[in-house]
Formats: structure tokens, C-alpha cells, sequence
């Protein structure tokens, strides 16, 4: 029976054309079907031949896998929406899945052809944001922010999330998961060596992401945005699967805190704003410093940046940012408002390519005020 259900994943359309997406998922199956265990590293040697494999500087895996994951995803979605059998790739894992095509109810990792056993879960995955997504599908007017997205490249949305470092004990095989604040990607992961020095620890890759409030919660606004200028082909990754090599094949909408943009940081170098950190500041003009205040447990002042401007293959680049998740939702928020967007068109009239900075007051993640501090085109 499981057979046959990848097989028919094999022949859809979804994943027509795609032989290494098909690779990687007949790869899955057999392995487990054989009680062979899969890791990141045999999927790299046995499918790519990558006998010198190194995950902490090559994500072709990862990345595979998670388009893997989407393919599924929208194969069930759409022509597979019948189908009694569902097939997923659950989150940080490179497992296969059968479940029944109903909502809760989990089959075991298939170990063999024979034996299948119904058990129950929760799981959140991407498709809990592309419901959130589908919450936001309007006719409205095209966006003036927005349409220039509406390009025929597809249209990536990147989630600069923090980075974690995951350490294992030698001796006592102590799991400890760091988040140094100075250390924003894997190359900067030598910073910490004189905490967790090789001769006692172990630095394995970590096997999951974790998001912050400001990477989740402007995501139903930025797909309302984007639905609203009738974008079709939309993908959200991580910053850590995503390859800065693509920046100029595709658009791209990148969203994040200020403590957690890593290498993105450098998008800003063609605009009049910079961001400086310990203590965290944000620069206009080389002059002017603004400095977020206060905890979001009191009455706190935010400020969140919203930058757009063309890359260098008529594509679209986007950076969206602040300190605390209100800030970033207000700014995201704004840009779809009418009534918003008049205010901006008093200032100046809304250009393709802008730079703009928002003051945001709030209580307890709430936004209560805003100010327009800064705004100008590109």
C-alpha cells in the first residue's frame, strides 16, 4: 500500500520535472523500508555523492529537503486532496510520514511494508502559516507596495531567525542549547570556543530552528500584501536554508529582529540607515541615533524599518525589522492600510524603492501610537 502511494507521488505533476526532489524521496522511503537509518549525511553521499560532505557550510540537503517538504505540502493541497493517504516529512527530521488524510491522526514511521500503527499528534508545521496566509485571500485593489512583486520570478520569504548553538558534553553527554547575542550565523560560532573548548564538548549541527515573535507575527500581513497584488509562487525558508546566491534570481522578502538578521544586515549598505549593536542602535544619516526603550512588560518605545529596493535581475528586495515583535507587525500592518499610506503620500509620493522607520509606543507587545520618523526614496 505505501508502495503504491509513492509511486503515485512520483508520477504527479507537482513533482514533474523535479528529479532531485524525487531522488531524495524514493531515497527516504527505501531507506526506511529497509530499517536503514537516514541522516543528513547519508542523504548528501548516497543521493548528491558528496563523500566530502560538510553540513555546517553546505545546506544542499536541508535545502532539498525542505522543498521536499512544500512539494508534499501543496501536492495534498491541491491534486492530491482525495488521496486516503497522506505522506509528510515532519520538521528537523528525515523521516517519512503516513497518515490518514484527516486532521490528528499520525501513522508510525514506516519501518516495514506491513506493519502500520495509528497514533495521535499535534504538529505544528508551515502549513499552520499558510493557513494563517489563506486567512488573508481578498480581491482587493493592488498594493502600491506590493505589485511590484507581481513579476513572474517567484517570491521567497525569509525568516531571520536567531542563531542557537547546540553543545554536547564528552564526559557526561550534557545537551546544551546557547544563544550567544554577539553571534549571528555558524562562521561566528568560534566565538564561544573558550566557553565549550573541543577537548570537552562536541559541536554538532542543531537539528531545528527556533523563531521569535518577530519572525511569526507579521507573516499573515505580509501574505495579505502579497495576495493583494495576485503574487502566486510564494516559499518561506530560513535564513539558514536559504543561500545568499539566490538574493538576485529571485524577490525576496526578509523578516527578522534586529539581534537575529545576521549577514542581511548588510542589505541596509544602500540605504541612508545602519544598525549598530551592544548597546543596540539604529543610525540615519550617520547622525541621527535612535535607541529602542524599555521591556515590552511596561510602556516601551519600538522602532521597526521597512526597506524595498530592485536587485540587480529586475527582482525585488525586501527587509523588514525591529527590536520587539510589535514594532515589525505595526510597520507590515501600515503598509497594507489606505488610510496609512495617504499619510505617506503627503510626505512623499510612494516611490518603487524606499527606505522608512517608524517610532512605535506600546504596552505589552500592543501598539498603541506610531510616528512616521523617517521616509524617503531610493
Amino acid at each position: 500500500m505505501t508502495n503504491d502511494v509513492i509511486q503515485k507521488l512520483l508520477k504527479s505533476k507537482t513533482l514533474k520535472n523535479k528529479e532531485v526532489l524525487k531522488s531524495v524521496l524514493l531515497y527516504m522511503f527505501e531507506s526506511e523500508s529497509k530499517k536503514k537509518r537516514i541522516t543528513e549525511q547519508s542523504i548528501a553521499l548516497d543521493v548528491f555523492k558528496r563523500k566530502d560532505f560538510d553540513g555546517t557550510d553546505d545546506t544542499i540537503v536541508r535545502v532539498n529537503v525542505f522543498k521536499l517538504r512544500q512539494a508534499l505540502e501543496k501536492y495534498y493541497l491541491e491534486e492530491g486532496k482525495t488521496d486516503t493517504i497522506k505522506v509528510e516529512i515532519p520538521k528537523g527530521s528525515y523521516s517519512l510520514k503516513f497518515r490518514e488524510n484527516s486532521d490528528g491522526i499520525l501513522l508510525k514511521t514506516v519501518k516495514n511494508n506491513s506493519k502500520l500503527v495509528f497514533i495521535q499528534s499535534s504538529v505544528l508545521t508551515s502549513s499552520l502559516i499558510l493557513g494563517l496566509a489563506l486567512f488573508y485571500v481578498f480581491n482587493n485593489k493592488q498594493s502600491v507596495i506590493w505589485d511590484s512583486f507581481n513579476n513572474k520570478l517567484p517570491t521567497k520569504v525569509i525568516l531571520c531567525q536567531p542563531h542557537f548553538q547546540k553543545y554536547e558534553h564528552k564526559l557526561d553527554s550534557r545537551v546544551l542549547v546557547v544563544r550567544e547575542m554577539g553571534i549571528n550565523s555558524a562562521k561566528d560560532d568560534s566565538i564561544t570556543q573558550s566557553i565549550f573548548p573541543s577537548d570537552q564538548f562536541n559541536h554538532p549541527d542543531l537539528e531545528f530552528s527556533y523563531f521569535m515573535p518577530t519572525n511569526v507575527y507579521p507573516l499573515p500581513h505580509i501574505f495579505k500584501g502579497l495576495n493583494q497584488s495576485d503574487v502566486k509562487d510564494i516559499d518561506i525558508f530560513s535564513l539558514q536554508e536559504y543561500s545568499s546566491k539566490e538574493l538576485n534570481n529571485t524577490n525576496t522578502v526578509f523578516v527578522g529582529s534586529f539581534k537575529s538578521m545576521g549577514y542581511t544586515a548588510d542589505l541596509l549598505d544602500r540605504t541612508s540607515i545602519k544598525i549598530r549593536e551592544n548597546p543596540l542602535q539604529i543610525i540615519l544619516h550617520d547622525s541621527i541615533n535612535l535607541i529602542p526603550e524599555n521591556l515590552p512588560q511596561d510602556k516601551f518605545t519600538d522602532y521597526a524599518l521597512a526597506v524595498k529596493y530592485k536587485g540587480e535581475s529586475d527582482n525585488y528586495i525586501m527587509l523588514f525589522s525591529s527590536l520587539y515583535s510589535t514594532g515589525i507587525t505595526s510597520i507590515v500592518k501600515k503598509l497594507n492600510d489606505k488610510r496609512f499610506l495617504t499619510e505617506l503620500e503627503k510626505i512623499n509620493k510612494i516611490p518603487e524603492q524606499f527606505e522608512l522607520i517608524l517610532k512605535v509606543e506600546g504596552v505589552n507587545y500592543s501598539s498603541l501610537n506610531f510616528e512616521i520618523v523617517h521616509f524617503n526614496k531610493l
